[in-house]
Formats: structure tokens, C-alpha cells, sequence
């Protein structure tokens, strides 16, 4: 099939979208698969060309191996969205499927547990193994089990009560700062203490009882 019916495909494809969404090969080419009815191995290879010519022609830009992000045009020239915040809206999201979080240090900083700033935004995702491209400031881990929309939430708590010992916590009350999170964001007690004793250690489980409960008298 001609290359110029690829492009506008691809043209086609990269008008619906948002102008800071990431764009991958993957997306791309299941998309003018669908679009041309082609398998998606034939279409790979000239989706991958195209996509070059466009971040040769200065529409788009790499941010690693098969992502791409649009360069946006403003008064005062083109414009790169931040490549820490793109990567790692890839790293917790599949389209609208939850699979990753922000966790550690990062996480601990914003909820107000430590003053101190970190140098990198922490990120646990299903997609642990995938290389962190030079100069984007982020530390991926791997989550205990597979993230979801159900329990990314709950994980996120469990999480940072695993690393209460080694993390330079400054808040006064840690434990009710995390008691309030965790009731504020609608998570079920037993479900967390579930969650820690099916998935993470011992010391673990206890911490999380002693927050989800603490405050109540026999």
C-alpha cells in the first residue's frame, strides 16, 4: 500500500488526540490496521518509518523507543511537554486501564509525611521492567501484584506503611495523616488489612492494623 495513505492514517490518528497524550507505535499501528483492515504485521514497518519522518520533519519527538509525543505550537516556538510527566502517565496508564502508581518517597513528600523533596518521582507499575530513558527523573518499582483501578489505591497506603522504618518520616502523626488519607479516598479497613496479610510481611500486616484501627478503645 502507498506511503502517503499511511501518513494520512497516521495524520488522521494523531488529530484525536489529546495535544500531551503519548503516542505509541503499538496504538498507531493497531489502529490503521483496523482502519485499512491489514494485518498489523505489515503495517508496523511503515508506521515506524512515518513516524520517523515525522519527528525528522519536527512535528513530533522521541521520548524513548516507540513513544512519541506531539511538539506543540505556540507564539514563542514549539513546545515539549515534560518527558518525566509523559513517562510516567505511561507507566500507570494502558489507555484507561489503571496499572501503575506513584509510590515511595514521591508519594510520602506529597501526602505530607516528609519534608524533604525528592530528587525522582517514585512509580510502581505492572510495566517494572521497561527502561528509564536518560535524563527523566523517575524510579520504578515493582508492585507486590498486579495493578488494577480496584487496588492501586489500597497498595499505595501498604506501600508506604512497608517503608515507615526507612523513610525519613517528619510528620507528627504519620499514622493518623495515613488513617485520614485512607478514609478520605474511601478504602475499607478489613480490605487493607486483607490486602497487607495476602500480600505483604508480617511486620507489615501488624503496622497496617495499628493505623486502619488505631483510635478505637475496647
Amino acid at each position: 500500500m502507498a506511503t502517503v495513505h499511511y501518513r494520512k492514517r497516521l495524520s488522521e490518528y494523531l488529530d484525536t488526540l489529546p495535544q500531551e497524550a503519548l503516542i505509541t507505535t503499538g496504538a498507531v499501528t493497531a489502529y490503521i490496521a483496523e482502519k485499512t483492515g491489514e494485518p498489523e504485521e505489515k503495517v508496523r514497518k511503515a508506521v515506524n518509518v512515518n513516524l520517523a519522518r515525522l519527528e525528522q520533519e519536527g512535528i513530533i519527538s522521541r521520548i524513548v523507543r516507540g513513544v512519541y509525543c506531539k511538539r506543540i505550537k505556540t507564539l514563542f516556538g514549539d513546545y515539549v511537554p515534560s518527558k518525566d510527566t509523559l513517562y510516567g502517565r505511561w507507566l500507570v496508564l494502558d489507555g484507561d486501564r489503571v496499572i501503575g502508581y506513584e509510590t515511595g518517597p514521591s508519594l510520602m513528600n506529597r501526602l505530607g509525611l516528609i519534608s524533604q523533596m525528592p530528587r525522582k518521582k517514585w512509580i510502581a507499575t505492572n510495566n517494572y521492567t521497561l527502561p528509564v530513558p536518560k535524563n527523566v527523573e523517575i524510579e520504578i518499582r515493582k508492585p507486590r501484584i498486579p495493578v488494577t483501578h480496584e487496588n492501586y489505591k489500597y497498595l499505595q497506603i501498604l506501600d508506604i506503611i512497608e517503608d515507615m522504618d526507612r523513610a525519613p518520616i517528619d510528620a507528627a502523626a504519620p499514622e493518623e495523616i495515613l488513617r485520614e488519607k485512607s478514609k478520605s479516598a474511601g478504602l475499607l479497613p478489613d480490605r487493607m488489612i486483607l490486602f497487607a496479610r495476602k500480600f505483604y510481611p508480617t511486620k507489615t500486616l501488624e503496622r497496617t492494623v495499628d493505623v486502619m484501627l488505631g483510635g478505637l478503645e475496647l
